[in-house]
């Protein structure tokens, strides 16, 4: 769909006909997430393990944060 919008116009009814599509996948894919996904995934992993998956998650993004800006 980006691919499709990139190639259009923002004011094009096309355009806009693919926004409306692209945000109404997002909110299902992240409805999918939260209510499906995220469960289970608290069930099979515990407290413990997501909390050490988040924190590798935050220094990720730290780390890539600090080098994407250190390249401008």
């Amino acid at each position: 769909l980006l691919a499709q919008m990139n190639e259009l116009e923002p004011t094009s009814d096309q355009f806009q006909n693919l926004l409306t599509q692209l945000q109404t996948n997002v909110e299902h894919h992240v409805s999918e997430e939260e209510n499906e996904l995220f469960p289970k995934g608290r069930k099979v992993l515990g407290e413990a393990e997501l909390q050490e998956m988040g924190q590798e998650i935050i220094e990720f993004k730290q780390e890539n944060m600090s080098s994407h800006a250190a390249g401008m």
